[in-house]
């Protein structure tokens, strides 16, 4: 039989072994307490972090407590010193687990509360307003005034309801002839345009009530303000002049170089295959569109394209392509000088109203 024999320990042995196993328990709190404490310190952070941020100056006034009173930090402080601060005794490590959950989750609830307190205290300080219009608000948008209100803002000044009831008779004579109808002429011309039987009144029509519609130009570039959007604006000022004093051809071929600047400033198709498609005006243009598109259908005429090789007839509406390439004394007639200082007038207006020398508009 075997005999196992049981040395013991010397006092310097056992004096090692205590100290070791008391370093590893002292590690082992020291983990624990790390751990335990890590929600109560978090929230410590949390709270100089509030007390301390820009927009806590804006709240002054509200009377809201910290979240932990200054003078409470200290005494919780002291408390977590003590209670985690190693002793030469060995602790009841189960027991300082317990006590240091029980700390943190005080802690937090405290915090909490105070987040609360905070928010009731603000919601009550602020000021709701009442919603309760808001539904007949919406409801009384829908009634037949506002519609025709959105109308009016939407079309040209000179429109009356009469005009817009005819869009097809207004189609007719800006597509097929070129007369601009958008802000010029007056509605009462307007009108008799749209009555005149044939082209041909309606270009008595715009000789005999020239001055009439000088007036009408004047007045709508007075509503225009010079700036960046506007910078022709000095030179169809002077063009405009220019037509008052009797310098008809002069005044046509000055106006027809700032139009077509003000198209290519807009970034606008000038090529007469696709003016059709982009600037004619229609029958189903809504109401956003039809101040825009009755100041862009006459440049479908405008940007006609012709050469004497082409075999077709020379047109007598006045034409870019044809001023430009081709001048004869038909291109600066006395209509189409009338109809050149319109458009022009006409383009400014839309262009400084709808604000449309942004890149956003243009494009």
């Amino acid at each position: 039989m075997s005999t196992i024999l049981i040395e013991e320990d010397s006092d310097d042995q056992r004096s090692g072994r205590d100290l070791a196993a008391t370093y590893a328990a002292l590690q082992q709190t020291a983990a624990l307490n790390q751990k335990a404490l890590e929600p109560m310190l978090n929230a410590i952070s949390e709270t100089a972090r509030l007390q301390n941020a820009a927009w806590i100056t804006q709240l002054a006034a509200i009377n809201v407590s910290p979240i932990i009173a200054q003078a409470h930090v200290a005494a919780l402080s002291a408390a977590v010193a003590a209670a985690t601060l190693p002793r030469f005794t060995m602790p009841q490590i189960p027991g300082l687990q317990s006590a240091m959950q029980s700390l943190s989750a005080s802690v937090t609830a405290a915090h909490s509360a105070s987040y609360s307190e905070l928010a009731a205290t603000l919601t009550a300080a602020i000021p709701m307003p009442d919603l309760s219009g808001i539904q007949a608000l919406i409801g009384s948008l829908q009634t037949d005034k506002w519609q025709e209100w959105l109308r009016h803002i939407h079309r040209p000044a000179n429109w009356t309801d009469a005009i817009e009831d005819r869009i097809n008779g207004v189609i007719d004579i800006v597509d097929g002839e070129g007369i601009p109808v958008a802000w010029v002429p007056r509605a009462a011309i307007l009108e008799a345009l749209l009555n005149a039987p044939s082209a041909d009144e309606r270009s008595l029509i715009l000789i005999e009530r020239r001055n009439e519609i000088i007036d009408d130009c004047e007045a709508v570039l007075s509503r225009v303000e010079e700036g960046a959007d506007a910078p022709t604006l000095p030179i169809a000022q002077k063009v405009l002049a220019g037509f008052r004093e009797g310098h008809w051809e002069i005044a046509a071929i000055s106006a027809v170089a700032v139009i077509h600047g003000i198209v290519e400033a807009l970034r606008w198709p000038s090529d007469h295959q696709k003016a059709p498609r982009h600037h004619a005006l229609r029958p189903t243009d809504g109401p956003a569109r039809l101040m825009e598109q009755a100041t862009r259908a006459p440049l479908v005429r405008f940007y006609d394209d012709w050469n004497e090789k082409s075999g077709k007839p020379r047109p007598s509406h006045v034409t870019r392509h044809v001023v430009s390439h081709n001048l004869g004394p038909d291109q600066v007639s006395e209509r189409n000088c009338v109809v050149s200082i319109m458009l022009m007038c006409s383009l400014l207006r839309t262009v400084y109203e709808l604000e449309l020398g942004s890149e956003e508009s243009a494009a």
